[in-house]
């Protein structure tokens, strides 16, 4: 629940910080209203995220028990691997990055449901990163494949020149990417992420 908790709420309310900062400094009235408009979807999403984790804790239940809300909207066992590579892609774009993306859509639809919540909350904390801490208006990728038995996450982008990563940076030491890892190895998966080069690369498998 807490990591559940964390991803949610971390990933909208930074990506909320950054789009107030725009809107702030923005120098015409599209790219104020844009950010706007970001910062009123991701509102409601996360106050929809946060009242459902609320019910679980009402009916002293677990994120199990929850299927979609009265509205129709999926909860957090009936998101999608899938739908985590077009939601998180176009976050990024709304952020300025350019977005390459690659995904085997009906092998990884094979994917048991829980793996789909646990790969999908892998992209929503890497995406928070990303626009953290990433080149601004750099590129990036996303690709979500099968490779045999497992299903391989993999996503990379550029560090800002000026930063220097160490393993002890918030990249890495990071609660976020330690939730990250301890969601892939309680699949029996494996997770890595680094700097190469001018990259930084992170991959997160699953077995199916």
């Amino acid at each position: 629940m807490a990591r559940d908790l964390h991803d949610i709420v971390a990933h909208d309310i930074t990506i909320v910080a950054m789009q107030s900062k725009a809107a702030r400094f923005a120098n015409d009235e599209s790219t104020y209203r844009e950010a706007i408009d970001v910062i009123s979807k991701l509102s409601s999403e996360t106050l929809h995220d946060l009242r459902l984790m609320l019910n679980v804790l009402r009916t002293d239940g677990t994120m199990s028990d929850i299927g979609a809300s009265s509205d129709g909207k999926p909860s957090a066992t009936t998101i999608q691997a899938i739908q985590g590579i077009a939601v998180f892609s176009q976050r990024l774009r709304d952020a300025g990055f350019g977005v390459q993306t690659d995904v085997d859509e009906e092998e990884i639809s094979e994917l048991p449901r829980s793996a789909h919540t646990a790969l999908y909350r892998v992209m929503q904390e890497a995406t928070t990163n990303i626009i953290k801490h990433a080149e601004p208006g750099s590129q990036c990728s996303i690709s979500l494949k099968r490779r045999g038995d497992t299903a391989v996450l993999r996503m990379v982008n550029q560090v800002m020149t000026s930063k220097k990563i160490a393993t002890n940076d918030a990249l890495w030491g990071g609660s976020g990417l330690i939730g990250m890892e301890d969601r892939m190895r309680a699949f029996g998966g494996q997770f890595e992420a680094g700097k190469h080069a001018h990259q930084w690369i992170l991959v997160a498998e699953i077995p199916f």
